[in-house]
Parts: C-alpha cells; structure tokens; sequence
C-alpha cells in the first residue's frame, strides 16, 4: 500500500522553489491518491502536470496499482495551510471565528500567527477598522468570489 509519508517525500523531491506549497494529500483505500498544491502568485497546469508525471515515474505499478489526482484547491475552499494566507493578502475574505462571529473584508497583513483584516464598510461603519485576529481563533476563511 502506497502511503502518504511516500507521496509527501516525492513532493518534496519534486518541489521546484517554496513557492508551490502542499494543500493536502490523502491516500485512501485502494490507493486513490489526491493531492491539492497551490503556488504563491497562482498555479498553472504545467505544474500540475509535471508533478503527476515525477510521482507516476516514481511509483511502480507493478508492485501498487494507482490513482492519482493532482490539482488545486477551489477558489471558494476554506484555507487548510498558512502558504494560502500569504497567497490572499489583498483579496476579499469571509472569516468565521471559533465563537461564530463572521467578518468579512480585505486580508491587509500576515504577521507571524496573525493576520489583519480590513472590514467592508457597513452602513453603520462609515470608516472600516482594521481587525487582527490569531489563526488559531480561526474556524474558517476562504476568499469571496466577486465577478464585478
């Protein structure tokens, strides 16, 4: 059985620069292997590809028959690594707190376990402020998709 440990080290082997960043990975039974990659600045298919072909050469289908998937998170998933909140800085975000608090506005600043958000402007709000929240107090973020 092919395992994720395996399928990380040959990401890592592959990994051309710390701007493409692992998601996740999953290797379920029967070994579906799904891996999500993302790239600082945006992921293209080349990427993609090249990765599915360095793992597919690496694995032996003789020994562990195989499915592999290679792709991107969606744009509206929920972030699952910090590389997604450097990625976003500057798009619109919707943050759920641990407490169930939602805040939505632009991702300004990362800062260590930190990032800071600057609120849409409300009708009450004539000014947004900006809000600093700790990751760890996030439940979570993805961007909002806006086709203005």
């Amino acid at each position: 059985m092919i395992t994720t440990s395996q399928i990380k080290t040959l990401f890592e082997q592959w990994q051309k620069d710390e701007l493409v960043f692992l998601v996740s990975l999953t290797v379920k039974p029967g070994n579906k292997i799904t891996v999500l990659i993302d790239r600082i600045g945006g992921l293209n298919i080349t990427d993609c590809v090249e990765l599915s072909r360095f793992i597919e050469g690496s694995l032996d289908r003789e020994k562990d028959d195989f499915e592999l998937s290679i792709s991107s998170p969606g744009a509206d998933s929920p972030f699952k690594v910090l590389q997604q909140y450097q990625k976003n800085i500057g798009r619109n975000v919707k943050i759920i707190t641990n407490n169930d608090q939602t805040v939505t506005g632009k991702l300004i600043k990362m800062e260590g376990d930190t990032i800071e958000i600057e609120p849409e402007k409300g009708k009450k709000n004539k000014v947004a402020v900006p809000n600093i929240f700790e990751i760890s107090n996030i439940k979570e973020i993805r961007v909002i998709i806006s086709f203005k």
